[in-house]
């Protein structure tokens, strides 16, 4: 039997909230016909995701950044310290408009699924351990 805190289903609501926060997003994104809007759109996904990664970040302690990576992808970056200064997290995120293969710990696109999206902050909860 698995004994399961508020806490834990506190943690799971946000998430599951925020899953659906970046799937709207890309929605959105999705359904625009306009360059213009469409940048904004895209903005408006970074930020989604943003949000998501940075609250598991704070659970575990560690900096987040984020920085445009062309052609409408953005990179979220999460890494935390040691008390020596030496890298202890390092987890690169892609969120972008299009898939593509790069060495990233996770990407977001589109095409994700709730279920994808669930599994890639579950993987980034993780890798922030």
């Amino acid at each position: 039997m698995v004994c399961v805190t508020s806490n834990e289903h506190q943690t799971r609501d946000v998430q599951m909230h925020q899953v659906q926060e970046i799937r709207n997003a890309f929605d959105a994104y999705q359904a625009c016909d306009d360059g213009v809007s469409g940048y904004e759109l895209m903005v408006a996904v970074r930020d989604a995701c943003l949000a998501a990664i940075t609250e598991i970040a704070k659970r575990h302690n560690c900096d987040v950044s984020d920085e445009a990576a062309g052609s409408g992808s953005y990179y979220i970056n999460v890494v935390r310290y040691d008390a020596d200064e030496c890298l202890e997290v390092d987890v690169k995120v892609r969120v972008s408009n299009h898939d593509a293969k790069y060495a990233n710990d996770w990407s977001f696109t589109p095409d994700d699924s709730e279920q994808s999206i669930a599994r890639g902050l579950a993987r980034i909860e993780e890798l922030c351990k």
